[in-house]
């Protein structure tokens, strides 16, 4: 799959990432024995406070 990038200090999904979430959407509904491992990182311009913040909201986020 692609990769699902955020812009810099938004925890909202990019628009040019929906498509990537609608096809995998697509592949879960068609097979759904699928198992995730779904990742993800923020970058260290910030405090770990302020990027732990950061990707609780974005795991949070529907």
């Amino acid at each position: 799959m692609d990769i699902v990038y955020y812009d810099l200090d938004r925890y909202v999904i990019r628009e040019d990432a929906k498509p990537v979430l609608d096809k995998l959407a697509e592949l879960m509904g068609r097979y759904p024995f699928l198992d995730l491992l779904v990742g993800s990182h923020t970058d260290s311009r910030a405090s770990e406070e302020y990027n732990i913040k950061l990707s609780n909201s974005r795991a949070e986020q529907r």
